[in-house]
Order: C-alpha cells, then sequence, then structure tokens
C-alpha cells in the first residue's frame, strides 16, 4: 500500500539522475522535521535554557580550583542539557512513524537499479564448502535462460545468465531433489525484491540475483548509496534551514 503511494507521489523525482531524488527526498523529510520541531518545542524556552548552559560553562572555567563548586555547576548544567533534550524528544517522536515507513520505501526503491524487461542479469546459487554435483533453474515461460539450465558446482557456486518479460517471478532450483525457491521483479519503474535469499543448516547457502547498486554520490572514488547519502546531505539541509528558521 505504502509502496503504490510513494511511487506515485515521488514518481517524477526517481526519474531524475542521481544525486537528484536522494536530495529531494532528503530536502522534503528534513524540512518536515524541522517545520515539526519549530512548531512543537517552546522556542523562547530553548533559547533561555541554552544561553543559561554558555554562561554555566563560562562558570565553570572559574571554579577550577574550587572541585565542590566545579562539581554543583556541572550537576546544574547537565540538569539544563537534559530538560532541552527531554523537550527537543517530542517531534521526534511524532515524526518517527512516518520516517520509518518512509525509509523502508526508500530501502526498497533506491538500494539497487531496476531489473529491466529484456535486460540480462545473473542469479548464483551458493554452496557450502565441499558441496558437489548440479544444480538445475527452472523458470517460467517468460524467462529465458542463456546456456545449459543444469550445471555443475564450480567453486562453490553456480551462475545462470537470463533476460524476461515485465512481471515478479518465482525462480525455482532443484538441487539433490531438493527445490529451492527466489522471487525476483522485472519491471520498467523502480523496485526489485530482495537480492539475496539465504539458507540455514542447508547444503545451499544463499540464492542471489545481480542487481546493480545505486551510487548516488562518488566522493574521490567512495561510492555511496542512498542511506549515506541522506545522511550527509540531511545533516547539510538540518544546520542550514535550523539557521535560516532561527530555531535552538
Amino acid at each position: 500500500m505504502f509502496d503504490a503511494f510513494f511511487n506515485s507521489v515521488f514518481g517524477p523525482i526517481l526519474r531524475l539522475s542521481q544525486p537528484w531524488p536522494v536530495l529531494i527526498i532528503s530536502l522534503m523529510i528534513t524540512l518536515l522535521i524541522t517545520i515539526v520541531y519549530k512548531f512543537m518545542t517552546d522556542q523562547e524556552m530553548m533559547k533561555k535554557t541554552k544561553q543559561e548552559v554558555k554562561e554555566l560553562q563560562q562558570d565553570i572555567k572559574q571554579f577550577r580550583e574550587d572541585p565542590k563548586k566545579m562539581i554543583e555547576v556541572q550537576k546544574e548544567m547537565m540538569d539544563k542539557q537534559f530538560k532541552m533534550m527531554g523537550h527537543s524528544m517530542k517531534p521526534t517522536f511524532i515524526t518517527l512513524i512516518p520516517i520509518i515507513i518512509i525509509f523502508g520505501w526508500l530501502n526498497s526503491t533506491m538500494a539497487y537499479e531496476p531489473i529491466n524487461p529484456g535486460e540480462e542479469f545473473v542469479t548464483t546459487m551458493s554452496f557450502i564448502e565441499g558441496a558437489a554435483g548440479e544444480a538445475t533453474l527452472i523458470v517460467p515461460d517468460a524467462i529465458e535462460v542463456f546456456g545449459n539450465k543444469t550445471k555443475p558446482i564450480v567453486n562453490g557456486e553456480i551462475n545462470w545468465k537470463l533476460k524476461g518479460n515485465a512481471g515478479e517471478w518465482i525462480l525455482e532450483y532443484d538441487y539433490n531433489d531438493k527445490p529451492y525457491t527466489i522471487d525476483v521483479l522485472i519491471t520498467e519503474n523502480h523496485g526489485y525484491k530482495d537480492p539475496v535469499k539465504r539458507f540455514k543448516n542447508s547444503i545451499v547457502k544463499s540464492i542471489s540475483i545481480g542487481y546493480e547498486k545505486i551510487i548516488v554520490l562518488n566522493l574521490f572514488g567512495w561510492k555511496i548509496g542512498w542511506l549515506g547519502s541522506y545522511i550527509i546531505f540531511s545533516i547539510i539541509l538540518s544546520l542550514l534551514l535550523r539557521k535560516m528558521m532561527r530555531l535552538h
């Protein structure tokens, strides 16, 4: 339900090249959080308490020769800091659930490039050390497999190259007469299924779909995905918006 809503709302943004989609969404989320913070906190009280904390910090320097007095001032300063923190937590609780929902959608939309109809992709079946034998890939009619569907294990894994029509499909892997499955989404829009499915207490360790990761920022060779980019953008935007709105 939420995926369809967010895809319709943010659809035009998602069609932009990176880093614009993440930057714009970061701006929208940060602006929402900042506005809620502004109207849910007593800014006069925050300003006053912040000033009192600064004055107490100066007092601590003056009482370095008097440990007892310095401890008393430190305690008073900490009480005021906790008061500010507690007051600022109210808007955080209000925005927490919407942000979690949006983050869930971002993780299912922004982490990997989608597999387009007719685009080649690879699926890999990984095994525990020492596994031997063959596995067979069974696919729907809408999926084409390049090469043999039955392949031997080489260096602990088997790779198949595929392409297919748009849709959500189930790929089945037969190993030692036991079936293993994973879902794959082929779409012209944004989205994907979980790229890796792991198996416990099994000769088969995992099955994966070769989705390509989305690189939002490339800073001096450091390739950053949506989450790291969001954190960077949100910190910068939060500082700018708070300064513009004169928030404390």
